[in-house]
């Protein structure tokens, strides 16, 4: 549980459970500790973002180059203006983990990557050849600011939301959670009637608070997770 403790210090700016405090139980023998929290979604689709580093064995070839984004996603998205969803997607891309307020993008940021170019309704961005299956949403300018970008996971939950997993610990049936009192989501993964702890994720739109804005609307409800 030192882990979900440093997690804390570290990801301060963030408040996914707003200014709710922890409820933990502990075992008699320390064996197991529960935790309230939200059931935000189930991990559905796992995307691997290029290394960007293969660049540099080739740097005629950007990674970024032939990585395009499941039609799917933009179909089932939980936001309803595509350009909400480039945004949300870019911006899963571009911040860091372990996540700092710092490193979120300003719309100013996002527009000057292009966001304007490639939610145009006039041009065909969000379509790569005729295709309907894939989406190519990546242009020049986000292609070459992603330059510094290791290896990562992106992945789609079941109520359309974004995540991104910078260890690529996380896979499909995960679930991910907002436990009171911890200021990032986190993934957990059941194990029986008990749930191991994953690691923080990043999930746009869920990050300041939203998903006890939707507990207050009685749109989900409080669990306890049994973590081992």
């Amino acid at each position: 549980m030192d882990y979900l403790y440093g997690l804390a210090l570290a990801c301060e700016p963030f408040h996914s459970s707003g200014s709710e405090e922890a409820r933990v139980t502990f075992a008699d023998d320390l064996s197991s500790v529960t935790i309230r929290g939200v059931r935000w979604g189930i991990v559905r689709d796992t995307l691997d973002v290029p290394d960007s580093s293969l660049a540099e064995e080739d740097p005629a070839v950007h990674p970024f180059d032939h990585f395009l984004i499941p039609r799917t996603w933009l179909d089932e998205r939980a936001s309803p203006w595509e350009g909400e969803f480039v945004q949300s997607l870019w911006q899963t891309c571009m911040i860091h983990m372990e996540p700092w307020k710092d490193d979120l993008l300003s719309l100013y940021d996002i527009v000057g990557l292009g966001f304007n170019e490639i939610t145009d309704s006039y041009t065909n961005r969000l379509r790569v050849g005729g295709s309907d299956s894939h989406l190519n949403l990546f242009i020049e300018k986000f292609k070459n600011k992603m330059a510094s970008r290791r290896s990562e996971v992106l992945f789609m939950t079941d109520n359309g939301f974004i995540d991104k997993d910078s260890s690529q610990k996380v896979r499909n049936g995960d679930i991910i959670c907002v436990l009171l009192g911890c200021p990032v989501p986190v993934a957990l993964r059941q194990v029986g009637a008990h749930y191991e702890f994953i690691r923080a994720v990043y999930l746009d739109g869920v990050i300041f608070g939203e998903a006890l804005e939707a507990l207050k609307r009685g749109e989900v409800e409080l669990e306890d997770f049994e973590l081992h």
